[in-house]
């Protein structure tokens, strides 16, 4: 005969087990959705759907691709905010969409609203002038100081910020010509209407062409695409860095399920057919970094352009 003590201990020791079973023992229970902040057969919607697809494979469940694009991936982000955390709901953006569309005073969200995951890549980015009155960055920066100013067809509020707060701190007036995107800024170069401007990979066919030259980069590193160019930092004006492509989910995810999904990311961003992807086609780095990593980095970025921002006021 069973012992009934024997059983009720058998009954506690299996709900106990149940009880501290990690979060993701049975995740993915359904499928799982990436909103896109961005329109379809961009950069960001390219890559993330390669990523869904082989998430697919390695999950076992669906994964669907959702394009809410607007405000630079702010739209993207509002709704994921409201979103349950339970690990079936993700949006891809980049991270000025956390670090500084937060800073807005009417912001529709804070930082502290989201779980962030992994990043994806790591955008390749220049600027260019054209103007007979100087071959490099130094050389421009000494020409607006001695003529007392610049302009500058800006893409995009961050962008703009950074270049102000590097105009300061260099000693010349900046001229803002706000643009609607990369390809109204290229015009702008090429029409004369702005000294300099800053484009993406797709734009650095326009050096050597019409009398266009490369100043610099903001990314950290030299690009391996123009490794003639110098970096922001190497020039003295540290701290002015790039968008990252980013994965973030809602504030409260189980950090199994964080960590699983990161690490499912990062395998996949280490792939040689992403690799091509993105460095062939769409001229851009992959990148590979944690959970906690990315959410350090971002938090940095935010303390960094809010105070760029406060030394502009």
């Amino acid at each position: 005969m069973i012992n009934r003590r024997f059983i009720l201990g058998a009954v506690a020791a299996a709900m106990t087990a149940v009880s501290t079973s990690p979060a993701w023992a049975d995740w993915p229970e359904k499928a799982i959705t990436f909103v896109i902040g961005f329109r379809e057969g961009g950069g960001t919607d390219t890559m993330m759907r390669y990523i869904g697809n082989r998430l697919e494979d390695k999950l076992g469940v669906a994964v669907v691709m959702e394009n809410r694009s607007g405000g630079g991936g702010t739209v993207a982000s509002t709704y994921l905010k409201d979103q349950a955390a339970d690990g079936h709901t993700f949006a891809a953006a980049i991270t000025s969409t956390y670090s500084f569309n937060t800073l807005a005073e009417d912001a529709p969200y804070a930082i502290d609203d989201f779980t962030y995951i992994a990043g994806v890549n790591r955008y390749s980015e220049a600027y260019l002038s054209k103007d007979a009155h100087w071959s490099s960055f130094e050389e421009m920066v000494a020409f607006g100081k001695e003529r007392g100013h610049l302009s500058y067809a800006s893409l995009i509020p961050l962008d703009r910020l950074v270049m102000q707060a590097l105009a300061k701190k260099a000693g010349f007036e900046l001229d803002i010509l706000p643009t609607r995107g990369g390809s109204e800024a290229r015009a702008a170069l090429l029409a004369g209407d702005a000294d300099f401007t800053m484009v993406g990979a797709s734009g650095f066919n326009m050096i050597g062409e019409n009398d266009v030259i490369g100043l610099a980069t903001p990314n950290p590193e030299r690009l391996s695409t123009l490794p003639d160019l110098p970096t922001i930092n190497e020039l003295g004006y540290a701290g002015y860095v790039v968008n990252f492509g980013t994965v973030v989910a809602p504030a409260g995810l189980p950090e199994d399920i964080r960590d699983k999904m990161s690490a499912a990311i990062n395998e996949i961003t280490s792939e040689d057919g992403f690799v091509e992807l993105v460095q062939n086609r769409l001229g851009a780095t992959p990148m590979q970094i944690s959970a906690s990593e990315l959410d350090a980095m971002i938090r940095e970025q935010a303390s960094l352009f809010g105070s760029l921002k406060a030394e502009l006021e």
